[in-house]
């Protein structure tokens, strides 16, 4: 999807910024809208992060298409590796442990193929 933004400053013509592209890849939603997990753009696999929102523990599934050992990295809303781990089975949880409530951001990544989506900690 490509598009422009006009932003104006008091009553002065507006300034049009750059057109940029943004691509929207597949998301699995709940029946409450909640986005559960991340599709990679190459195949028509997901890995599966659950329950989300995360309370005390979170399921991770993983796909035939990744290859094990994987890394997975857990990302604060302040831009910090907060969590790090390497998943040698294809179903793995991590546990909450002292992290503040809020959306963190999740890559899983075998080198070749990753995945990445939003957890929402509680």
């Amino acid at each position: 999807m490509e598009n422009k933004a006009a932003i104006f400053f008091d009553f002065n013509e507006p300034i049009i910024t750059n057109t940029t592209t943004v691509r929207i890849s597949d998301l699995v939603q709940t029946d409450s809208g909640v986005i559960t997990s991340a599709k990679d753009a190459k195949s028509k696999s997901f890995a599966l992060i659950f329950p989300n929102p995360m309370i005390q523990s979170a399921n991770i599934n993983l796909p035939s298409e990744i290859s094990l050992p994987c890394q997975f990295s857990l990302i604060s809303p302040a831009g910090r590796k907060v969590k790090e781990a390497t998943l040698t089975n294809r179903n793995a949880t991590i546990e909450k442990g002292h992290l503040a409530a809020g959306l963190y951001h999740y890559l899983i990544s075998d080198g070749k193929v990753s995945y990445q989506g939003n957890v929402l900690i509680k």
